[in-house]
């Protein structure tokens, strides 16, 4: 599912999408510092550290925010095809992560939306528990909430 993502540009912010080509150390640097503090939001499960991040932005969209060229927030999503209708495609929010006291997560969030709008029929997001965006926001974007999740840690 090739997507042609635009450079988004907003005051000191700018959003662009990351591959393989244009994955660079400041960004790898970016993720290792912000991997513990998101870790810590899932009862520390994961090993963020040892993700091999080249099946990621092979196969998903991965956009970063910047301010002022500094790498403040990242979107990772996915486009999949229905299961019940082929011809069916979601856009589907895998994870999304701003620095507080910045409006990466808005920005990316808005992102998200366009490329959602562009290339697929449904977009689906979510909120996490200690997220700043709020489900008004997500309903005056045009968003109707359809289910609530629940992890059980085994």
């Amino acid at each position: 599912f090739p997507v042609t993502i635009l450079r988004w540009s907003i005051d000191n912010y700018t959003i662009k999408q990351v591959t393989w080509v244009n994955y660079n150390r400041e960004i790898h640097e970016f993720l290792q510092n912000e991997a513990p503090k998101i870790n810590e939001m899932y009862g520390s499960k994961y090993n963020w550290k040892s993700t091999d991040m080249i099946p990621i932005l092979e196969t998903c969209i991965f956009l970063i925010c910047f301010r002022k060229e500094k790498p403040v927030g990242f979107l990772v999503a996915q486009r999949l095809r229905s299961f019940f209708d082929k011809d069916i495609l979601i856009m589907k929010q895998v994870i999304l992560y701003g620095l507080t006291n910045t409006r990466a997560s808005y920005l990316l969030l808005k992102a998200f939306i366009d490329i959602g709008r562009n290339s697929a029929n449904h977009v689906i997001t979510m909120i996490g528990e200690k997220t700043n965006i709020k489900p008004k926001t997500l309903e005056r974007l045009g968003f109707k909430a359809i289910e609530t999740i629940y992890r059980l840690e085994t």
